[in-house]
């Protein structure tokens, strides 16, 4: 078991790991001399792309499955 700080656990090392691979991207992309929004499109935008895709994913099954009225939640 983990011991807690302030209420929350502590970062998993995965979480960690990610969290300064994203740090040092954006660092790199600001020494680079691009700006917030270049370093948004061009450096977190990739990052999140695979959540997305599978947010989409899923609404989109979620959608069809209700209009052919197979499932979903019917109000």
């Amino acid at each position: 078991m983990t011991a807690t700080v302030g209420g929350t656990a502590p970062p998993r090392r995965a979480t960690r790991r990610r969290t300064a691979r994203r740090r040092e991207l954006t660092e790199a992309a600001r020494g680079d001399g691009a700006g917030p929004v270049r370093t948004a499109l061009r450096v977190k935008a990739p990052l999140v792309r695979p959540s997305v895709v599978m947010v989409v994913l899923i609404a989109l099954s979620y959608g069809v499955s209700r209009w052919a009225g197979r499932g979903g939640r019917r109000t």
